[in-house]
């Protein structure tokens, strides 16, 4: 699976003192009961929030009437195409409403939530977003669970919600040479193979190795054919059906379908 562009952000516990960390590692916004503590990366993200508040509502309202993708990136490039505006700084602009949204759900409303994320910013940060106290929580009622760009968020965050996170892999093929007794003459060789799987799994990156034989390659290769084709069934069943769906096969454009 690609790697997600921006971050995860999880509703943080009152239970919870210690740091959430998502699928890339950066640590988010962490609360207990009375206050909540912003990492580095989600103060970014309200500083971008911040920067492009004035215009953020009619970027909203005007994004209403787009198509939702199945992961952010698909819906944010179109939209910041259309309103001129860079695709990081858009990511980053929408991850501090998603912060926002989340503080809602952990302390009730959206001015409760706000005020938590003054508490926990620098005197000169908390006074500009006072400043634009009015126009953040109006971009916060906009961003509904209805909006395209919010549905998108969504269907990412449920597509990759697992322990492990596959990133990339690739097949390393080796000759073992077998000697005689003294070591001097080579009897025969074997050719071999090691699958190498890099995932991500709570926040770190990991890699195994799986020895494998020239019959296990020619046996992962048919399941990855046949894990195609069934996603490409399963499209064309769904889409003869009645029912009133937009399927999406996750990075379907890689395999010719979508």
């Amino acid at each position: 699976m690609l790697r997600l562009d921006g971050y995860y952000v999880y509703r943080a516990s009152a239970s919870l003192l210690g740091g959430l960390t998502n699928c890339q590692g950066s640590r988010m916004a962490t609360s207990n009961a009375a206050s909540i503590s912003l990492p580095p990366s989600a103060i970014k993200q309200f500083k971008s929030l911040l920067s492009n508040i004035d215009r953020l509502p009619d970027i909203l309202e005007r994004s209403k009437g787009n198509e939702p993708g199945v992961t952010l990136f698909q819906i944010l490039r179109v939209v910041a195409g259309s309103s001129s505006i860079d695709y990081d700084v858009l990511a980053e602009t929408i991850y501090a409403l998603e912060n926002l949204r989340h503080l809602e759900a952990e302390f009730g409303t959206p001015g409760e939530a706000f005020s938590r994320v003054i508490a926990a910013v620098d005197r000169d940060l908390a006074k500009q977003l006072e400043e634009k106290k009015d126009n953040i929580l109006g971009a916060v009622k906009i961003y509904k669970d209805d909006h395209p760009i919010y549905i998108s968020y969504k269907a990412q965050r449920l597509a990759y919600l697992h322990e492990r996170i596959y990133r990339d892999a690739e097949i390393i093929t080796d000759v073992r040479p077998v000697f005689d007794s003294t070591g001097e003459k080579v009897l025969e060789a074997v050719i071999s193979h090691t699958l190498v799987v890099n995932f991500g799994t709570l926040g770190r990156s990991e890699r195994s190795h799986f020895a494998m034989d020239a019959g296990d390659v020619l046996k992962l290769r048919k399941a990855c054919d046949r894990a195609i084709s069934k996603a490409k069934s399963l499209q064309s069943a769904f889409a003869g059906s009645r029912l009133d769906w937009k399927i999406h096969i996750l990075r379907g454009e890689d395999d010719g379908t979508s």
